[in-house]
């Protein structure tokens, strides 16, 4: 329950048996959100990301893989992503630490901030914590990062995947 605290879960997931129970359990053993989340809490995140999806990565690794990440990849809702730049001021390293990143991982030469339309995107599943992306000290049950911002998982490991990117 402290991590939950220390890291801004909210208060239905702080009660959550089930949720503190997946944040304890080691990444792989985790179960499906759908076991300690209703429906209608699943749903209602899932629809923040109708405007699409930001997926922070490098430009390095797109050129390696041709691609914008995995099938799990990390990703966050556009409107969200637009409200942090504006709050913080594009400031890299405060949206580093909004997003429960580690310092350090935006503010290289080589990161790219891309946008995925909700038409190309696919589906967006809530995160299980199984992910091979994951931060242990970082990650919460529920689908937001620690810094308070949703988050989504989705496959971007096809190279064709439409996307525009944002100058920082």
């Amino acid at each position: 329950m402290e991590k939950m605290d220390d890291l801004g879960a909210d208060e239905a997931l702080r009660r959550n048996p089930g949720a503190l129970e997946a944040l304890n359990d080691p990444k792989g053993s985790r179960p499906d959100p759908s076991e300690y989340l209703s429906q209608n809490y699943i749903d209602n995140h899932i629809a923040k990301f109708d405007d699409g999806a930001v997926r922070f990565t490098t430009q390095s690794k797109i050129d390696q893989y041709g691609t914008l990440g995995n099938k799990e990849a990390f990703t966050m809702t556009k409107s969200e992503f637009d409200d942090i730049v504006n709050e913080t001021g594009g400031d890299l390293a405060q949206i580093e630490q909004r997003l429960g990143l580690n310092p350090g991982d935006l503010t290289g030469d080589d990161a790219v901030i891309a946008w995925v339309k909700k038409q190309d995107l696919g589906e967006v599943k809530m995160p299980s914590g199984n992910e091979g992306g994951v931060i242990e000290e970082f990650w919460i049950p529920g689908g937001k990062t620690s810094g308070g911002v949703s988050e989504g998982v989705v496959d971007l490991s096809n190279s064709n995947i439409p996307f525009e990117t944002y100058p920082f």
